[in-house]
């Protein structure tokens, strides 16, 4: 009898069919990437539709809207007026400082109003002329204490033992009738350890006599160059500069309105 052929084993079969089915999953899932992959990169290569002509197909539309109205249906209505924003007040005027000086004769006491009067006790009040003409024996020569384009300075001494400083104005002088409006005015209120503070005053006629407290030890420039005067200290020296920076420093920046003197000398 002739041999029967060899048959299949089931084993065999099955593995066949197992690698079959995977090489298929393998080629599908080759095939789903690739599309995946392409379809991604044809949208990141799409250009994006820029703002711009989004802008301008939204004002096309409105214009052919606005083209499509009729004149009668258009109604402009007016736009609210913006708030008028509140007006700043002016700062006030900073006052004019005041120049004294014995050779500015341009100086207008006009722009300068009066003041109201100071409170009881700044300075004495008015003198009589007798009772200077008293103090300073007649205005003697020998109470001559100095003289300037304003005038003469005459000591004296008051009933009571007060020293005194008696400044006389000359009579008809331009200069001299706006030195005493500005000591009344201005240096009557100004008081300072370091400035010779005015007392009183007397009007009368042409004449004008300022009053001041008296201040001894004579002059600056006695002590310096007065005639058998010993040198000055140097501290005695720094000690008379800087009271009177001070002074000037009152004057100049404390006060108001603002007093410049331009007028320093040591006699």
């Amino acid at each position: 009898p002739s041999p029967s052929p060899v048959g299949v084993s089931t084993g065999a079969v099955v593995g066949i069919v197992i690698g079959g089915v995977a090489v298929l999953v393998l080629v599908v899932l080759t095939l789903i990437y690739f599309l995946y992959k392409k379809k991604r990169r044809r949208d990141d290569e799409a250009p994006l539709a820029p703002k711009e002509n989004k802008n301008e197909m939204l004002g096309g539309q409105q214009q052919q809207n606005e083209s499509q109205m009729s004149d009668h249906e258009k109604t402009s209505l007016p736009l609210p007026e913006p708030p008028t924003p509140p007006q700043q007040p002016h700062p006030p005027t900073p006052p004019r400082p005041f120049m004294s000086s014995s050779s500015s004769s341009d100086l207008n006491y006009s722009d300068h109003p009066a003041l109201p009067p100071p409170p009881p006790g700044i300075y004495q009040d008015t003198f009589g002329y007798e009772e200077l003409a008293r103090a300073t024996n007649g205005f003697s020569e020998a109470n001559l204490l100095g003289q300037g384009g304003f005038g003469y300075v005459f000591k004296g001494v008051l009933p009571n033992g007060k020293e005194i400083a008696v400044k006389m104005l000359k009579a008809g002088s331009a200069q001299g009738e706006r030195e005493f409006q500005a000591e009344i005015d201005i240096i009557s209120r100004v008081h300072h350890r370091h400035l010779v503070a005015l007392v009183g005053y007397y009007v009368a006629g042409a004449q004008r006599l300022l009053v001041y407290e008296f201040v001894p030890n004579n002059t600056l420039e006695f002590h310096l160059h007065g005639k058998g005067q010993p040198p000055m200290e140097w501290s005695s020296r720094l000690k008379v500069a800087v009271g009177s920076a001070k002074g000037l420093s009152y004057l100049h920046e404390k006060w108001n309105p603002k007093i410049i003197h331009r007028d320093i000398k040591a006699a």
